[in-house]
């Protein structure tokens, strides 16, 4: 009998070794590994360098034949667009020339911030165990890979809208003394220069800071935060008449736009389902989830996982929860003024919400059903699926053909019959 393993064996041990020791450190070390992977999906994307597509190439125009004191007027071929968007692009292509890559520099660095902002927001909002599934999909989602290198303000509104997110769950969730208060107030009217869409979410923290305050009955809070919102308020009227301007007397921009505007009022039943219809949809365009079942069907587990999730949010801080779905209320309240379109790519931005949710719901199974079947099966449809997907899109050439209303997406999926 051997009492020493021989060469075989030892070999044989050190492999197996070496392969737990790396699972271990892998498991140890996910999120940073999932935050490369979210950057270097972004940077690939970035320097396929593809060409500008029609949106791109009129707002390129303006950047290269406008200065930026005339971002604040009226911008050429129905663009619209914050002027220190705007500006930050224009500084961009004139320190490394006006070439695409140099364009598409400031979308670029909103997406990889976004990274950084929702790993800050998820991990304020959720249970540990639930925040690397929301951070795989944030990371490994199509469009907001794809927006990352697309020279619009797409990818810096949601980078806009979750460091406000961020600040409402830091600074927002203490004591506010007078130089938090005017950190907040100049902060707020500050970004909206930046991001038209960070309103929504700045709503979301005002309303929320504003109602902690009530219910507390603190008077001398609730008044610190009433003058944070009325700043807020002035600094957003200051850009929407900016905004006004750069759109001057064109309204082709609504004309094309109208189907993103629910009926008002509905006249008949599918009318009154415009929202439902609509927060289905958005499930499949911008979240992208996809199955070989087709985006029909695979949008039901992830929309069913985000509203398990959403009442698990509700149950565990319904402070977090309302600050994570009001900026979505707020757009479809929007929508309804016909002031903002809801859909795909515009709303960008609020994808951060019903991933969040969608990681809590995912959650809730592992919780009460454990790691079976139907965790797995669920894990595949909304981390592995993703996933692989970007990991595919680093080695295949980009498709992007746009259907009828600007998307990258199949022109049968028709979002004004969806889900017909």
């Amino acid at each position: 009998m051997r009492t020493h393993p021989g060469p075989m064996d030892v070999s044989i041990w050190q492999r197996q070794f070496s392969l737990s020791g790396l699972i271990a450190l892998v498991a140890r070390r996910k999120i940073p590994i999932i935050l490369a992977a979210g950057i270097g999906f972004r940077v690939a994307m970035y320097l396929s360098d593809r060409p500008f597509w029609q949106d791109e190439s009129s707002l390129a125009i303006n950047v290269d034949r406008l200065s930026p004191r005339e971002f604040f007027g009226q911008l050429g071929f129905q663009q619209l667009a914050p002027p220190y968007f705007l500006t930050a692009v224009w500084v961009c292509g004139a320190l490394f020339g006006h070439n695409r890559l140099a364009m598409r520099l400031i979308p670029l660095l909103g997406g990889i911030a976004s990274l950084f902002l929702f790993l800050g927001v998820a991990r304020r909002c959720l249970r540990p165990r639930a925040v690397f599934p929301a951070l795989v999909m944030f990371a490994c989602t199509e469009d907001l890979i794809f927006f990352s290198s697309e020279m619009k303000q797409y990818s810096s509104d949601l980078a806009s809208s979750l460091a406000c997110l961020l600040l409402g769950l830091t600074v927002g969730w203490t004591r506010l003394n007078p130089v938090r208060t005017a950190f907040l107030a100049a902060w707020g009217m500050a970004i909206v220069w930046f991001s038209h869409t960070a309103i929504f979410a700045l709503a979301a923290v005002g309303i929320v800071g504003l109602g902690r305050a009530v219910v507390a009955r603190d008077r001398r809070l609730a008044d610190l935060w009433l003058l944070v919102g009325t700043s807020w308020v002035a600094g957003f009227a200051a850009v929407h008449a900016v905004a006004v301007q750069q759109l001057g007397k064109d309204t082709q921009m609504w004309v094309f736009w109208s189907f993103a505007f629910p009926p008002m009022p509905p006249a008949t039943a599918w009318d009154a389902s415009w929202i439902f219809r609509r927060l289905a949809y958005y499930f499949v365009n911008p979240l992208g989830f996809d199955s070989p079942f087709g985006q029909r069907l695979s949008l039901i587990p992830a929309l069913g996982l985000a509203l398990l999730g959403g009442v698990g949010l509700w149950k565990d801080d319904r402070s977090k929860f309302a600050l994570l779905m009001l900026p979505v209320a707020f757009v479809l309240a929007a929508s309804g003024l016909k002031a903002y379109p809801f859909h795909g790519r515009l709303v960008l931005f609020l994808a951060p919400s019903p991933l969040i949710a969608t990681a809590a719901g995912l959650e809730w199974v592992r919780e009460r059903r454990g790691r079976g079947i139907l965790y797995a099966a669920l894990a595949t449809m909304v981390l592995v699926v993703p996933a692989s997907g970007a990991v595919f899109h680093l080695f295949s050439r980009i498709d992007d053909t746009r259907n009828f209303v600007g998307d990258r997406r199949d022109h049968r999926l028709n979002p004004i019959n969806f889900p017909l």
